[in-house]
């Protein structure tokens, strides 16, 4: 039945991945949701991933730590359009400060591209069908986040991820969009327990159900 199922994610405490030690700031993925994606990256092994939305580029470092080789493409946004949340706006970040989080790990920034744009209007077709994994955490609005997700469907391989943040009751522009796209393409996902990560992709099924 398709929907996006809360689901247990218990971490082996033999699985062999690797967490930041940088500290969280608000706006960022929890420590729980970090670690979480670190691992089932670790599990999916991608080697082309595609992030919207880097910040400080703290996940952005998480991926890269534990991906399979290859490259990470991460869009962040420099002028913000005058229709942004407040949320979104108060979380702008100056050029300087974007992707600070990966550009100071000298062991991985080479496995990362940064992107400058607004992700409504960024042309993502170099990269459709190309992708193994695409992380959202862009925009919270409705529109902004349909629009991600439809992009994200587009640059995924058959057999990629797609991982959207913010599918919380607090986050209505999120949710409804993330209803909207498993309705519309009739998809199963899962929500590990105890974070806010809608999950797309036989691959997040298989990890899931064999815990």
């Amino acid at each position: 039945m398709p929907g996006v199922i809360s689901s247990p994610l218990c971490i082996p405490p033999e699985a062999d991945f690797r967490v930041p030690d940088t500290p969280r700031v608000t706006g960022e993925v929890s420590d729980t949701e970090l670690r979480v994606l670190c691992y089932l990256c670790s599990e999916l092994k991608p080697k082309h991933v595609f992030e919207i939305g880097t910040f400080r580029g703290r996940t952005t470092l998480g991926l890269a730590m534990n991906m399979g080789g290859g490259k990470i493409f991460t869009l962040d946004i420099l002028t913000p359009p005058n229709n942004i949340g407040e949320r979104d706006r108060s979380l702008m970040l100056p050029y300087e400060e974007i992707g600070a989080g990966y550009l100071s790990n000298n062991d991985y920034a080479s496995y990362i591209v940064q992107l400058y744009g607004d992700s409504k209007a960024f042309d993502f077709a170099p990269y459709y069908k190309l992708m193994d994994l695409v992380f959202i955490d862009g925009s919270h609005d409705f529109w902004s986040t349909l629009f991600d997700l439809y992009n994200a469907k587009q640059m995924v391989t058959e057999t990629g991820t797609i991982i959207c943040h913010d599918c919380a009751d607090w986050e209505r522009g999120v949710t409804d969009a993330v209803n909207v796209f498993w309705q519309q393409y009739d998809l199963v996902g899962i929500r590990p327990e105890g974070t806010t990560l809608a999950c797309f992709g036989k691959g997040i099924i298989d990890i899931c159900s064999h815990h």
